[in-house]
């Protein structure tokens, strides 16, 4: 994605950056998603959680990816013959951060409450969903 705004072309580097980037990804999900749960234990509704969980988690998601982007950065940039290995593994993360940011504090929310939902149909399909049945459907996370 990033390699061909920057002209370079994609090669084995590139992988590694976006292995790299997988990293990232996942332990700002599973932050968010501990979060959500800690919420939850704590009785309050799944809408709730999953609001107060956003806001409270924007700036912690948005620093490190900003400061992770800020890092790589001069490597994008270097000219040296040393350097033009690391180039596209930098630019494969620092372009990936930029979507991913955005999917781990829009997207894993959304997904959170559309298994809340699909849980609660099928542990209660004949009652309304309501959010002691949501309440069940909590994700586990590692500690």
């Amino acid at each position: 994605m990033g390699s061909l705004p920057h002209g370079t072309p994609p090669e084995l580097f590139s992988i590694l950056g976006i292995v790299a980037l997988s990293g990232i990804v996942i332990n700002d999900s599973i932050v968010l998603m501990d979060f959500i749960n800690r919420n939850l234990s704590e009785n309050e509704s799944l809408e709730h959680s999953l609001v107060e969980a956003a806001c409270r988690r924007f700036r912690p998601v948005l620093l490190t990816s900003t400061t992770t982007i800020g890092g790589i950065l001069p490597l994008m940039f270097e000219t040296s013959r040393q350097a033009q290995m690391l180039i596209p593994m930098a630019i494969s993360m620092a372009f990936g951060l930029l979507l991913s940011t955005l999917v781990v504090l829009y997207l894993v929310p959304v997904f959170y409450s559309i298994y809340a939902s699909i849980c609660s149909y099928f542990t209660h399909p004949l009652t309304e969903p309501s959010q002691s049945h949501i309440h069940d459907a909590r994700i586990s996370t590692i500690n």
